[in-house]
């Protein structure tokens, strides 16, 4: 499994592919994508929960839980510090948020770049 939105994973896949030995348990390569997905019936709204994630997996990192996910309503409103947002910004590649239309097209369109339909979600 290679989490998506680390540097060269479609790289790290294709070779992966391009250097499989084929067993009797296993006669092809099988690859998959983990991805974190927040869906919800509005962009607006998974949004919002798109922020809990992120302060959840920020007190996470830092070894600062508090109590389980946060509201969307504390994490909108936390004072995030310059280095926190910094943190954010460099995770923000490895998940997926929105309506369920816009997550299938982002999941269609991570699939097409790592050539598999197969993900951990």
């Amino acid at each position: 499994m290679i989490p998506q939105g680390v540097d060269g994973g479609p790289q790290v896949v294709q070779m992966y592919r391009d250097m499989f030995k084929p067993s009797p348990t296993l006669p092809k390569p099988r690859e998959n994508v983990g991805v974190s997905v927040v869906c919800a019936e509005t962009q607006e709204q998974a949004e919002g929960l798109a922020w809990s994630l992120r302060m959840w997996r920020l007190q996470r990192f830092t070894g600062a839980r508090r109590g389980g996910v946060p509201s969307v309503e504390k994490a909108l409103s936390y004072p995030y510090t310059p280095a926190q947002k910094q943190f954010l910004a460099t995770m923000e590649g490895r998940f997926i948020y929105g309506d369920p239309k816009r997550v299938k097209e982002r999941l269609l369109a991570l699939g097409e770049e790592y050539g598999t339909d197969d993900f951990v979600i």
